[in-house]
């Protein structure tokens, strides 16, 4: 079977990320802890046996700083007006290349393990639907496989 685990991410930049935090600290010190979450998010999802790891990045012309912090991670471009365009079109596109299960996962997530990720993968065994949620520590997981 063939698993596909996708970090959704964007360059950290003052004032384009982490924009919710602005009024309790600079756009400088929001992007550094935008860059540090995501960080953490990499260097677990890259513990997770078994499945080929990606980064649905964005802008398009970030490639090479993904590059730089997500060795070993295929990258993909976001494309589309939306995220949930963006997000539609990467799934369908991984499904179409061959993968039986998409696990979707945000790169700003602090309590994300490499265990919660395999319980979103194992969650397909249980199911019959081409959606399947998954809520744990507090958190809500998405995934997607071909039926």
């Amino acid at each position: 079977m063939k698993r596909a685990l996708l970090v959704i991410a964007k360059v950290p930049a003052a004032g384009e990320t982490k924009t919710r935090l602005t009024p309790y600290m600079s756009p400088d010190v929001a992007a550094g802890a935008y860059e540090a979450l995501l960080r953490d998010a990499l260097e677990v999802a890259s513990s997770v046996d078994g499945v080929e790891k990606l980064v649905l990045y964005s802008p398009a012309g970030a490639k090479g700083y993904f590059h730089t912090i997500a060795p070993g991670f295929r990258l993909l471009a976001q494309e589309g007006a939306t995220l949930g365009q963006r997000l539609d079109r990467a799934i369908l596109s991984l499904l179409d290349s061959g993968f039986d299960h998409v696990v979707i996962v945000s790169s700003d997530t602090p309590l994300l393990t490499p265990s919660i990720i395999v319980e979103g993968f194992s969650a397909w065994i249980a199911s019959t639907s081409s959606w399947v949620r998954h809520s744990t520590a507090g958190s809500t997981w998405w995934g997607r496989g071909g039926c």
